[in-house]
Formats: structure tokens, C-alpha cells, sequence
């Protein structure tokens, strides 16, 4: 049994639990999460079609659409997915590129 544990008072409720007390019995109840790495190329510069939703404040359904039509390009990877590359995305928004060739306008 942890040591947080066996400090506290049988019939303790845990809502009377000091912040620092509760910190303690969670950290040591619950493992470390696990980490999930990222892949290399795919790091925080590019976004999927979920996070360029995210950026540019639409629906995932409406990237793909925006992509369909052309007025969106995008990266694909191996695994046949759209990825974005957030500063593009940026300056999409703000009208600094066109739109089909993932350009910056002169």
C-alpha cells in the first residue's frame, strides 16, 4: 500500500483532501501516461484535416470540401491522408496564397 495511503485517516472523504494530498495519492495510484511519438515528418509544422478544421475555425467536412474544389492543397503521406502545413494554413486565411498552387502571391 502507498505511503499517501496509509497517512490518511480510514474514514477520510476524499473531498476533504488538501490539493497537495490529493496530487500525491493520484500520482502514486496511477501510472505515468505512456507516450505516443510522433512521427518525424509530422511534427508540430503540419496538421491533419482535424487540425486545419481547428485552425481555420470549420468543419472537418468543410476542409475536405475546401480541398475538393481546389481552393485548399494539401500534403498526402503514405497512408493516403491530408496533411496541411500550419503556416500555409495561416496565410491562407489572411488571403496571402492561392489557393491551387499553395503559392505565395506576388
Amino acid at each position: 500500500m502507498s505511503s499517501i495511503l496509509q497517512n490518511l485517516e480510514k474514514d477520510k472523504p476524499l473531498f476533504s483532501l488538501t490539493i497537495g494530498e490529493f496530487q500525491a495519492l493520484v500520482s502514486e495510484l496511477i501510472p505515468a501516461p505512456v507516450l505516443v511519438k510522433e512521427a518525424p515528418a509530422l511534427s508540430s509544422k503540419f496538421v491533419d484535416v482535424f487540425g486545419a478544421a481547428s485552425i481555420l475555425g470549420r468543419t472537418p467536412s468543410a476542409i475536405r470540401k475546401l480541398l475538393s474544389t481546389g481552393k485548399l492543397t494539401a500534403l498526402k503521406q503514405g497512408n493516403n491522408r491530408n496533411y496541411f502545413e500550419r503556416e500555409y494554413l495561416e496565410k491562407w486565411m489572411r488571403g496571402e496564397t492561392d489557393s491551387i498552387s499553395n503559392k505565395k502571391r506576388p
